[in-house]
C-alpha cells in the first residue's frame, strides 16, 4: 500500500505553484478601567500576493463588566469584500455596521 501512495504522491498538489495567498490578522485587547476593555481586530486577505485584495476588515468594541462573567459590548465594523462575478469581473461590497454582543 505504501508503494502505491508513494507512486502517486508527485501527482497530488495541495496548491497551485503560480498563485500565492496571504492572510494577515491583528488583534488588540487593552484594559481601559478595572471593568472595561477595548478590543480591536483587523484582517487583510489577498490572492496573488498583495495585488488581488479579497477582504479588508476592521472592527472594535468596548465591553463593560456588569456582573461576574457578564460583559455586554458595543462596537462597530468596517468591511470591504471583493468577490468575482460569473463573467470574471470583480464586485466590491462595503459594509459599515454597528453591533452589540454579550460576552
Amino acid at each position: 500500500m505504501s508503494i502505491i501512495l508513494l507512486a502517486f504522491s508527485p501527482l497530488a498538489y495541495a496548491q497551485r505553484s503560480d498563485t500565492y495567498n496571504m492572510w494577515f490578522q491583528y488583534l488588540l485587547s487593552a484594559k481601559l478601567t478595572d471593568k472595561s476593555t477595548l478590543t480591536a481586530l483587523s484582517q487583510y486577505r489577498s490572492f496573488d500576493l498583495a495585488y488581488d485584495t479579497r477582504l479588508f476588515l476592521v472592527s472594535a468594541y468596548v465591553d463593560y463588566e456588569v456582573a461576574d462573567d457578564v460583559r455586554p459590548a458595543l462596537g462597530a465594523m468596517f468591511l470591504t469584500l471583493n468577490s468575482y462575478k460569473a463573467d470574471g469581473g470583480k464586485r466590491t461590497r462595503y459594509e459599515k455596521d454597528p453591533f452589540s454582543k454579550s460576552v
